[in-house]
Formats: structure tokens, sequence, C-alpha cells
């Protein structure tokens, strides 16, 4: 759970410190997605989810051993830590949607996998699936 929070630290430093969301355009998504809370929250939100789920990790391991199982929750944890990357740094609304949608789709799908070995492991990667539903709500903009 360590090392899960340590790599979450690490990449919304990255994020804060290169200014990843696009120079000013933190302000302007504000104002473009009022829903969206300021992204000290979103990153802090994230640094839990990701700690969460290297709890979920560990639950997983003391359970089965099962490699359909054990690898799951490390596939979700990386495409939560690599969003930024393959959403050309929060610049792309298309490939956003896109990893929105399939972060939902994998969490979903993660959790229905893991409730028959950990309810509670299950229920906890079901958060991320709620905040990822926000998230993909929040920042939704009809075409036109």
């Amino acid at each position: 759970m360590a090392g899960a929070v340590g790599l979450a630290v690490l990449v919304n430093g990255l994020i804060f410190a290169f200014d990843l969301r696009g120079g000013g355009a933190g302000q302007r998504n504000r104002a473009e997605f009022p829903l969206l809370p300021p992204a000290w929250v979103i990153g802090a939100v994230w640094t839990v989810l990701l700690a969460t789920m290297g709890y979920v990790q560990s639950r997983v391991l003391r359970r089965t051993r099962e490699r359909g199982l054990v690898g799951l929750v490390p596939l979700l944890f990386a495409n939560c830590l690599l969003y930024p990357a393959y959403t050309a740094g929060f610049t792309d609304e298309l490939r956003g949607l896109l990893g929105n949608l399939a972060t939902l789709a994998l969490s979903a799908y993660v959790a229905g996998r893991l409730h028959s070995v950990t309810r509670l492991g299950a229920a906890l990667i079901g958060l991320v699936l709620a905040w990822t539903l926000f998230a993909t709500f929040a920042t939704f903009r009809l075409p036109g």
C-alpha cells in the first residue's frame, strides 16, 4: 500500500510540477466544467483510490494465487496511473472520454471478478468506478 501511495504522490507531483493540465487551462477548465473540484482535491482522491487498490491487492494475494485474479488490480492500477499519459496530459477530450470509458469498464470487470475472493475488495474497487463515473459526467460536453 505504501508503494501505491508513493507512486500516486509522484505522478500527482509531476502533473502539478509540469502543469500537465495546460498552462493556465486549470482556470479555464473550472469555468468549462463547474462540477469538477479543484485540482488538489482530484489529486487527493486519486491518491486515496490508488492506495485503496494497493490494499485490495494485498487482500487478493492473501486469499488466492489464481493468476487470472492476481493480475487484475495491478492492471487497473496501471490504467489509472497512466491516465495522464494516454490522454495527452489532459488536453484531448476524446481521449479523456475514451480513457474514462475504459476505466469504467475495467473497474467494473475487476470488481465483479474479485467479488468471489474478497467482497470488501470488490466494494473498494467500486469506489474507482464511482469516481470515474462522476468525472466522466463532470467533464462531458454535448457537441455543438
